[in-house]
C-alpha cells in the first residue's frame, strides 16, 4: 500500500483537476460554443480575457490529473500502469496544445476581423478539432488502462476501477458518435 501522503497529495490533485474542469465546462457565456448554437468568434470577441482563463483552466485541470495518476499509478507493477500513463502523458500534451491555440489564434481571429485572420482561424479551428478528438480517445484509453490496473493492484478500491472503466467506454461511445465528449472522466 503506498503511503498515505502521495494519495492525499494525489487526491488533491484530482480535486484541482475536477474543479478546474467543471468549471472551464460551465462557464455560461461559453455555451453556445459547446453547443455549437453561437458564432464563435463573436463570442470569444465579447469575452477574449475570460475565454484564455477558460483555456487555462483545461490546462490546469489535465495537468492536475497527469500529476495526481503519476502518483498513484507509478508505484504499481500492474501490465497496463506504465503504458497507460505514457498515453495520458500524450493526451496532455495534445490538449495543452489544443489551449494554447485556443488561447492564441482563436483570440487573434477574433479580435481583428480581416480576411487573413479568417483563413489563420480556419486553420486553427481544424487543427484544434483533431488535436481534441486524438486528446480525448487517448484520455479515455488511457483511463480504461489504469482502470484495469485498479481492478488488478490493491492501490485503490475495486468500484473506483470499475467506474473509471465505465465512465471511459460511456464517453469513448459519446465521442464515436457525436464527435465530442463531456468532461466525464474528470
Amino acid at each position: 500500500m503506498q503511503e498515505r501522503w502521495i494519495l492525499a497529495i494525489a487526491a488533491i490533485s484530482f480535486d484541482i483537476g475536477a474543479l478546474t474542469i467543471w468549471s472551464a465546462a460551465l462557464m455560461p457565456q461559453f455555451f453556445p460554443i459547446w453547443s455549437g448554437r453561437g458564432n464563435q468568434l463573436e463570442i470569444v470577441a465579447r469575452h477574449a480575457k475570460l475565454w484564455r482563463v477558460n483555456a487555462v483552466f483545461f490546462i490546469i485541470s489535465a495537468i492536475a490529473v497527469l500529476f495526481g495518476c503519476a502518483l498513484v499509478f507509478t508505484s504499481e507493477t500492474g501490465p497496463l500502469a506504465i503504458p497507460s500513463l505514457l498515453v495520458l502523458a500524450v493526451a496532455t500534451a495534445l490538449w495543452v496544445a489544443n489551449n494554447a491555440m485556443r488561447m492564441s489564434a482563436v483570440v487573434d481571429a477574433a479580435t481583428d476581423r480581416t480576411p487573413t485572420s479568417h483563413g489563420w482561424f480556419t486553420l486553427a479551428e481544424s487543427w484544434t478539432a483533431a488535436l481534441w478528438q486524438i486528446a480525448s480517445a487517448l484520455v479515455l484509453l488511457a483511463f480504461a488502462g489504469l482502470g484495469v490496473t485498479t481492478l488488478t493492484s490493491a492501490v485503490l478500491g475495486a468500484w473506483i476501477g470499475w467506474l473509471m472503466i465505465g465512465s471511459a467506454v460511456f464517453s469513448l461511445g459519446i465521442l464515436v458518435l457525436l464527435r465530442d465528449v463531456p468532461p466525464v472522466v474528470a
